[in-house]
């Protein structure tokens, strides 16, 4: 672990990262300790729009709400998706890769022609009609994004694998009759597990941006839970009288995004 923390720090970049994510999840995870959730739906019509200042830090959205408190509890729904709907389609595309790189033949054949297609459509556009047809609600936002996810990541995972699979300990348990559900959640996989989590990392941010994204266009989540690509629809009327809710909501997701990547280039380090 210190080896691998050794040189993960040479890249300075990636330790910016590393911090920013680990500050934004102590803000997160004790929320509750300095900001109370009734500041995130209590409306004062009479204070709305204020710039940000010592009474609201961030300041306040068009119905007077505390936009520090939406944007910080915004983030647990926001990574909550993020993460829900990475670990998933991580898990389905890693099992379908392995079994179709350690399978092969029309097993492999007719499930990689099948993701052909789904990641010949366009993420974002997956994912549209996906809750569109669903229903916005957060389950399916998450149902749809992990779709979506699960192409890409069967496709590495497959590349993995199959780099793997020649290997003297993946042909001694065959031989010695290991079933091949086994060979691949207990051989192959961990093995693998480089690839997979650095590509995560890059998957997260993906997958942030693309539930942000489905917010801000209204067919995400739904007002008045905050979210951040929604707090930043809901901004986009005020530009001119309240600027700071796009400014802030647009900085929160870029800058856990960019996190979030150098994390990922941290890891790439590490692995290779």
């Amino acid at each position: 672990m210190k080896k691998m923390w050794k040189k993960y720090s040479k890249n300075k970049m990636s330790v910016l990262g590393f911090v920013i994510i680990v500050l934004l999840l102590i803000l997160v995870i004790f929320a509750d300790l300095y900001v109370g959730y009734d500041k995130v739906l209590a409306q004062d019509v009479k204070n709305k729009l204020q710039s940000p200042s010592l009474s609201h830090i961030c300041g306040t959205d068009n119905l007077g709400r505390d936009l520090f408190a939406r944007l910080i509890y915004g983030a647990r729904v926001s990574l909550g998706i993020g993460v829900a709907a990475t670990f998933a389609g991580m898990m389905i595309g890693c099992i379908l890769g392995a079994a179709c790189a350690y399978i092969g033949g029309i097993f492999d054949n007719a499930v990689m022609r099948i993701l052909d297609v789904l990641y010949c459509v366009p993420f974002v556009l997956q994912a549209m009609l996906i809750v569109a047809i669903l229903g916005s609600s957060i389950p399916n936002l998450i149902f749809a994004v992990t779709v979506g996810n699960i192409p890409g990541y069967a496709k590495v995972t497959r590349g993995a694998v199959i780099s793997v699979t020649e290997r003297d300990y993946v042909k001694a348990a065959k031989v010695s009759g290991v079933s091949t559900g086994n060979i691949i959640l207990k051989y192959i996989i961990p093995n693998a597990a480089g690839v997979l989590i650095t590509n995560g990392a890059f998957y997260l941010a993906d997958t942030l941006l693309a539930s942000s994204g489905l917010s801000f266009l209204g067919i995400g989540v739904q007002p008045p839970v905050p979210e951040w690509g929604s707090i930043l629809s809901s901004g986009l009327e005020y530009m001119n009288s309240g600027p700071h809710i796009v400014i802030l909501s647009g900085l929160f997701i870029a800058v856990t995004t960019v996190g979030i990547t150098l994390i990922g280039d941290g890891l790439r380090d590490v692995f290779e």
